[in-house]
């Protein structure tokens, strides 16, 4: 698969509300990678408006720059999905 950069994660915007990494696209768009598609093992970023493609380089550090462990989402997430996010994480320390 042919991607058109490698780009570190830390040059990403995240996105709190919608748990998503973008980063700007040549055509104007913008690539996004999910935080689902991340913890699923994807690296991989879309745009929605080209056929142009973006590999993820380096980890976010802990759910997404510490949005999820500073709470930001506790209000807005189950105790299910929280314990599953720690359990995740705490394979990857």
């Amino acid at each position: 698969m042919s991607y058109y950069d490698e780009i570190e994660i830390e040059d990403m915007t995240f996105d709190p509300k919608l748990q998503i990494y973008h980063y700007p696209c040549p055509c104007g768009d913008r690539f996004e990678i999910s935080i689902g598609d991340m913890r699923d093992g994807e690296g991989v970023g879309v745009c929605p408006s080209c056929s142009l493609m973006i590999q993820k380089r380096g980890e976010a550090s802990n759910s997404s720059c510490g949005y999820l462990n500073a709470g930001y989402f506790s209000s807005t997430i189950s105790s299910a999905t929280r314990d599953l996010i720690k359990t995740k994480q705490a394979r990857h320390i």
